[in-house]
């Protein structure tokens, strides 16, 4: 078969090369596409966590307020009462809610952007659970940047190593590369 004008045909190193540099490229987007649903999927994950512990916490501190009040704990002890549980939150905020759903007490006052109801962007990991016998709600939240920035921290680290990762296999491609196609 004649070569068409024009068109050069590689040699079987400048072949082998290209191969070479096209299964390189090719790892490399497999990688970022599996690291990128790894990722997607930890992010889940570690946000269902969170909702659960914070639901588990808000039901750890309406409970004890429910047996106070079943014991008729005068009003003021309660959210005295209610103010020692909240000290117990590390993360995020608590808050005791009437019916009308404002703060009889809070863990620590809201910060400007933060609010004892969820905002429609979803911003926030939270649990409400209600105190039937008294009408009351307590809700346990924290904001979802909180939750998740372990996560990406660790993302972080992980793309600079990548990073570095990609850039000694590019030195050694092309060091390959010039080795397999010098006459």
């Amino acid at each position: 078969m004649a070569d068409a004008p024009g068109l050069r045909v590689p040699s079987g190193r400048a072949l082998t090369a290209r191969v070479l540099l096209v299964f390189l490229a090719g790892l490399l987007i497999a990688t970022g596409l599996v690291g990128g649903v790894a990722m997607w999927a930890a992010r889940r994950g570690v946000l269902a966590e969170a909702h659960l512990r914070a639901e588990a916490q808000a039901r750890r501190i309406a409970e004890r307020i429910s047996v106070s009040a079943a014991r008729r704990t005068p009003t003021a002890q309660l959210l005295k009462g209610a103010d020692l549980m909240f000290d117990q939150v590390t993360s995020g905020r608590a808050a005791l809610l009437d019916g009308r759903g404002r703060a009889l007490r809070e863990s620590r006052p809201a910060v400007a952007g933060e609010a004892t109801h969820a905002p429609a962007d979803g911003s926030l990991v939270q649990a409400r659970v209600p105190i039937r016998r008294l009408g009351w709600t307590v809700v346990v939240e924290r904001s979802r940047r909180e939750v998740t920035a372990p996560l990406f921290d660790t993302l972080r680290r992980a793309a600079a190593g990548a990073a570095l990762l990609v850039a000694g296999f590019a030195v050694v491609g092309a060091l390959v590369v010039h080795r397999l196609t010098r006459p």
